[in-house]
């Protein structure tokens, strides 16, 4: 109903339009009505007589006369129409009345009415050409004044339909049911809706022009690319050269730095701001690094090794290295250097290519002694170890003029990426050039990028999915490839937001944590939106339109956490010897539990499958590896008559759509994405140990499904104690030297021989059914950390036998878990979940054993049980006390009186309190002098800090405010004035724990000075003046400083005068009320004497606290009437 609307703007031929921009539109589209009758029509059936359903948006996803003109603009902003020749202009709506809207028009057509008349009587030729024009006009406007009463009754009346109903019908369905025929209107982004979907319709459907916005991956997309930096430069995209479609990488790099060379390619946030590269300057680097290589004396068909952390400087030596012919074998940078120099000599590697920080590791020192020749990618691949005078004339050489230029083909083999190392079976993969594009071209099918997609991946690039559909996808559409270290939730949706991310690559562990983390953040009140799909996009940064899973099974659980989200989490599957995706779900075609059909030139077959049509999985296709290097048995096991046998087990349902079941061959898949070779596992830990008689890795899943984890099973040579402890030395030794994911998350000594098969190996099917038994009988037992034995005939060593008991039995209280699951390398975030107050609790303990006060400096390196075992271990207890460093913001100030500035505001705004609020307040007496203590009211406005300041008049100037460090502290102004008028102390919200902990230490100082501090303990203001519950962070305080009395407070009226979202107060009566005060902990707890107080009481003592704050506002409503 909204396309004359949207057609006569994109036109200019609606200068304004009589709307209220507030107003709710119900618009609904189609395919989600036709699903819901589809759904109505069999229940209806089902259950006989007359049903009534509401299909509508307005309640669940409201759409805003606001937003569809602002999506509108911006589309036509971005795609204008054109018209003789020309881009239309649109203008910017200022939405004024009906009646003004109206006489402005009325005058206008009186005008042209007279004016038509008048040309009319006048016998020249030009007078009537102009007259018929007029009459263009004068229909021009009868047609807007028809329109405006026909959308006056939608466009300025609120109305909302009642949908629990239909909710209740969808939420009847099946999982499969909800995916096939879905009318979840919370799932509808109306931006995209429209940008992508509803105007690009109207345009090939109702105009009949062709839409310029879609992509079109074929010649014709030459004529849509535009640079980042001038999205809207028509002649860029007239004089781009033609678009050919790529035979290899090199082809793609070359051909976009000729298309469009100042589109930003590759990007990284780092310390000192954000590293980006155009395709210009990608391809020129590139080309200098090639020369360097060539000039080192590297030639086409070697082998370098490639090891380092995601960064530009990656692609770029990739790149380089491929551009004359060179096979580049990527590691993970966590790969210790007896491995690299391994995996170089089994290639016959000439160089490896190395960051600075590879180079800089403790166990480096192989890596530059080896003979090996080593280059730095962070120099342009200088030559390391070269004296001055040797190195080259430039650290950018100039690229001479006879380079040469050297052939690449499809068939060239681009990387060799090893699956397995070579303690074992080596198996590096050769992928070629065509076999990447191919899949690169298969998967843009499926999920097709958009000319201003920007990707990013948090996963390495040695990984071949990350490598693939990250860097080779961006370089293949044009668009930007960007790239982050951290793998912090935070860290993550921040770069998101300041990126504009478009496209996420994960695989299913972050994607877990992701969900809880964009679950927090949308549930406060201040995330911008209604929905929690608009909120947590917004968390997301609110252009987000695609996340790819990949590289292990992902839950159904996550899966449904984003859809709550309204979004989309398309799996799916593939390995690295297809380079590396087999099958993906289609965009907008997504199914809960499968990983897609085949992508386009992939076959997959079910080889022999059962009576339920499983069986394992066999592909073909033409990014299948060539084969492994120097390995013609495994390549011959695997590749059967030019099918590749992936090992993996599943079945196809009657779209074709893959579904995993598990694994036919010895491999574990955690939710990381990095497979782990038990065998590998197996031969790494039991070298040069001849007190190990056998060993075998196993992979067992936790109850919820959400991981895996490795454990080994250990038969030692002899069973004294003396024996297995030696062993534990042994493996947590060989642990240090190798990369996370190959580290075991729990041990388990086994007394009797391992279960064999008729064949002699060992029987892993029946020890893990063995071996899970146990495990269920030990979560029944007590936690005792005393306890050996898992079993009769086991004996589980859980690599913690020198975790001092106190800090063992804590960090089982605090994680509440058994201690039995607690080991030396289990992470206090991921593994614990300790969270910022956990985390307090836990350095109190560790302070109270040390009796000294930690640095923040060693803070920030507890990661690890281990880390905190070996805190205790080194901190030098009898020294004198290290100091922290200084907190960020500076110690606070402690002023009697403020400046005179702040006492001249606080005059002005105690008179705007006493007579525009008319402010009264209660309890007064509660207030103590010259001791500290917190006040802790509730939350609904900005008046409410000044209203507190007020109201305590003079005891105010011993006050300060904790104050959110990111909205108080955004900018200078804002922060000084929080600190200089409002006594403000910031506080961090979102930061890691060291910032955290500085923030309560500088507010503690300012306690330790008799001082109080006001605190909102909902953490934000409430959108609807209801008390909202109280965050755990205010508990922070009262952990660290205990004993310190709570004055609870209730304040009235501000969330009239001021709500959230409003500019301007009104007019409104104000009261506050304070109460008597309280400590924590509670007297009748029995923690006064520092007794570590159980977690579960924390909560406890949050809803007493609210309780004390909920019963003040229902006193003040009665009694102070």
């Amino acid at each position: 109903m909204c396309e004359p609307l949207i057609v006569g703007f994109g036109k200019g031929r609606l200068p304004d339009f009589p709307a209220d921009p507030d107003i709710i539109l119900d618009i609904i589209p189609v395919d989600f009505v036709v699903n819901a009758i589809l759904a109505a029509a069999e229940a209806t059936a089902r259950r006989g007589g007359i049903e009534v359903y509401h299909v509508a948006t307005g309640t669940q996803n409201p759409l805003y006369f606001r937003g569809i003109f602002e999506a509108t603009y911006e589309y036509f902003m971005k795609y204008p129409m054109i018209e003789d020749g020309k881009p239309v202009a649109v203008p910017i709506w200022k939405y004024p009345s009906l009646e003004e809207f109206q006489r402005k028009l009325d005058s206008r057509m009186r005008l042209v009415d007279l004016t038509v008349q008048t040309l009319g009587k006048l016998p020249i030729r030009a007078a009537k050409r102009k007259r018929r024009q007029l009459v263009l006009k004068q229909s021009g406007i009868k047609a807007l004044l028809h329109y405006i009463r026909i959308y006056a009754p939608y466009t300025r009346t609120n109305f909302e339909f009642e949908t629990e109903k239909t909710q209740g019908l969808y939420d009847a369905l099946s999982s499969t049911e909800q995916q096939r025929f879905n009318f979840d209107v919370s799932r509808i982004h109306w931006k995209r809706y429209f940008q992508e979907i509803h105007i690009p319709g109207i345009k090939r459907h109702v105009l009949k022009i062709e839409d310029n916005t879609a992509n079109d991956t074929e010649a014709s997309s030459s004529a849509k690319q535009e640079k980042t930096s001038s999205q809207d430069d028509p002649e860029e995209s007239a004089t781009a050269p033609e678009w050919i479609v790529p035979k290899t990488i090199v082809d793609l790099i070359k051909t976009q730095a000729s298309r469009i060379p100042d589109r930003i390619a590759l990007q990284m946030v780092n310390e000192s701001g954000w590293e980006e590269y155009t395709y210009a300057e990608t391809y020129t680097l590139s080309r200098r690094v090639a020369w360097q290589l060539w000039e080192s004396g590297l030639r086409k068909d070697d082998h370098v090794v490639l090891v380092s952390e995601n960064q530009p400087e990656w692609c770029i030596a990739y790149l380089a290295a491929v551009q004359i012919g060179i096979a580049v074998v990527p590691l993970d940078a966590q790969t210790p250097a007896h491995e690299i120099l391994a995996i170089a000599e089994f290639t016959a590697a000439k160089s490896i290519l190395a960051s600075e920080s590879v180079l800089e590791k403790s166990d480096a020192e192989p890596l530059l002694t080896s003979g090996t020749m080593l280059q730095n990618i962070n120099k342009n691949c200088e030559i390391v170890g070269v004296p001055d005078d040797m190195e080259s004339k430039s650290s950018t050489p100039e690229i001479p003029a006879d380079f040469p230029n050297v052939e690449v083909s499809p068939d060239t083999v681009a990387s060799i990426i090893f699956t397995m190392g070579t303690t074992v079976e080596a198996k590096g993969a050769m992928l070629t050039h065509g076999g990447f594009i191919s899949n690169v071209q298969a998967v843009a099918k499926a999920l097709p990028p958009t000319d201003t997609e920007r990707i990013l991946s948090a996963l390495p690039l040695y990984h071949a999915l990350s490598f693939s559909c990250s860097l080779l996808m961006a370089l293949y559409s044009g668009t930007t490839a960007t790239y982050v270290n951290a793998l912090r939730p935070t860290t993550l949706l921040k770069t998101m937001r300041e990126a504009k991310t478009t496209a996420f690559i994960g695989v299913p562990r972050l994607f877990q944590m992701l969900q809880g983390t964009i679950e927090r953040q949308a549930s406060r009140a201040d995330t911008p939106g209604e929905t929690l799909a608009e909120k947590a996009r917004a968390v997301m940064g609110d252009e987000i339109r695609v996340l790819v899973s990949g590289g292990a099974p992902l839950s159904d659980a996550i899966y449904d956490g984003f859809q709550k989200f309204g979004m989309t989490l398309y799996q799916g599957y593939g390995m690295t010897e297809t380079a590396p995706v087999l099958s993906v779900n289609p965009y907008l075609k997504s199914k809960r539990g499968s990983v897609g059909p085949a992508v386009e030139g992939v076959e997959l077959q079910i080889e022999n499958p059962n009576s339920n049509g499983i069986g394992e999985i066999i592909a073909k296709g033409p990014s299948t590896m060539k084969g492994y290097y120097q390995n013609t048995d495994a390549t011959e096991k695997a590749i059967r008559n030019g099918w590749l046998y992936t090992g993996d087990l599943g079945y196809m349902d009657a779209d074709d759509y893959l579904y995993l079941t598990g694994h036919c061959k010895d491999i574990i898949v955690p939710a990381s994405g990095k497979n782990v070779y038990p065998v590998e596992l197996e031969a790494l830990y039991r070298d040069s140990s001849e007190i190990i008689s056998e060993m075998c890795v196993l992979g067992i899943p936790y109850e919820d499904g959400s991981d895996t984890a490795i454990h080994a099973v250990i038969v030692p040579t002899s069973r004294d104690e003396a024996t297995k402890a030696e062993i534990q030395h042994h493996l947590q030794t060989r642990a240090k030297q190798l990369p996370s994911y190959q580290q075991f998350h729990k041990s388990h000594f086994w007394d009797d021989p391992l279960p064999k098969t008729a064949d002699g190996s060992v029987d892993r099917h029946s020890l893990r059914h063995s071996l899970e038994a146990q495990l269920k009988n030990m979560a029944d037992l007590q936690a005792d950390s005393t306890a050996d034995v898992v079993g009769g005939n086991s004996d589980s060593r859980l690599f913690r036998s020198d975790i001092p008991e106190e800090i063992l039995s804590t960090l089982a209280r605090l994680a509440r878990m058994p201690a039995q699951q607690i080991q030396q390398e289990s992470r206090l975030d991921t593994d614990l979940g300790l969270d910022s107050l956990t985390r307090l609790d836990l350095l109190l303990v560790l302070e109270s054993r040390l009796g000294e006060t930690i640095p923040d400096a060693r803070l920030a390196n507890l990661e690890t049980v281990s880390d905190v075992v070996k805190l205790i271990e080194t901190f030098p207890t009898d020294t004198v006390r290290e100091k922290n460093e200084p907190h960020k913001d500076g110690k606070p100030e402690f002023r009697q009186v403020p400046r005179w500035y702040a006492r001249a505001f606080r005059t002005v705004i105690t008179g705007i309190y006493r007579n525009y609020f008319s402010l009264k307040c209660y309890g007064l007496e509660h207030i103590p002098q010259g001791t500290p203590y917190i006040i802790m009211p509730n939350h609904t406005s900005h008046l409410d800090t000044l209203a507190v300041i007020t109201a305590l008049g003079t005891k105010a100037y011993q006050l300060w405010v904790l104050a959110a460090r990111d909205y108080w502290f955004a900018n200078r102004f804002q922060g000084w004035f929080a600190r200089t008028c409002l006594n403000a102390l910031p506080i961090e919200r979102e930061g890691n724990f060291t910032e955290f902990l500085q923030d309560l230490r500088a507010a503690n100082e300012v306690m330790a000075q008799n001082n109080g501090l006001l605190i909102f303990p909902e953490g934000t203001r409430s959108l609807d003046g209801k008390l909202q519950s109280f965050q755990p962070g205010v508990l922070s305080l009262l952990i660290y400083t205990p004993n310190i009395p709570v004055i609870p407070a209730y304040i009235e009226g501000t969330y009239h005068a001021l709500p959230k979202g409003q500019n301007l107060p009104k007019k409104h009566p104000v009261r506050i009320v304070f109460g008597e005060p309280f400590t924590f902990p509670p007297k009748d707890w029995g923690a006064q004497d520092k007794t570590p107080i159980d977690p579960d009481r924390y909560q406890e003592f949050l809803e007493l606290a609210q309780n004390r704050v909920a019963e003040l506002g229902a006193m003040l409503r009665q009694s102070y009437k």
